[in-house]
């Protein structure tokens, strides 16, 4: 005989298998071995600045992953001063040219004020970016600079997938 017990365990079974597989179906495809060729890729063109994004997905061990390419006007910013806004980690390198780099502790500059670390990064040069770290980038010369972002969102960062 069906008790109340075993239909309301059985409703909260079904349910809860509901739910995983809705969301099992609304994570984003693993991204595969694949090759991007630059005059594929689309160009979003802002003031001052060109962006090419070679892909934004999912692989196989991250949650995200992105990579994209970015030239910057003399003179211009991607974005105001601000702290790393997502849980992600960044890897900048610069292809061309010179990138001013700030960067400061987040809990300084809530606080008021910042005691920034303000580096010139040359072609070739590197600079890695953990979460929520307050920066800024910027082009403090008279020709345009071109660097690659890498993006990366793993399970630790915001659980598991």
């Amino acid at each position: 005989m069906l008790t109340k017990r075993d239909l309301v365990v059985s409703l909260i079974t079904a349910s809860l298998t509901l739910g995983m597989a809705w969301t099992a179906g609304a994570l984003d495809p693993i991204m595969g071995t694949t090759i991007f060729h630059w005059q594929d890729l689309e160009v979003e063109a802002t003031e001052g600045a060109e962006a090419r994004r070679y892909f934004e997905a999912a692989t196989a061990t991250l949650l995200r992953l992105e990579l994209r390419a970015v030239t910057l006007e003399p003179g211009t910013s991607p974005h105001p001063p601000r702290p790393h806004q997502q849980s992600a980690e960044q890897l900048i390198v610069v292809k061309d040219g010179t990138l001013k780099v700030e960067v400061g502790d987040v809990a300084e500059n809530t606080a008021g004020g910042v005691d920034e670390k303000v580096q010139r990064l040359t072609s070739g040069a590197a600079f890695f970016l953990g979460p929520n770290q307050w920066h800024a980038l910027s082009n403090p010369e008279s020709e345009p600079v071109t660097y690659y972002v890498i993006d990366w969102l793993s399970p630790g960062m915001m659980g598991s997938r």
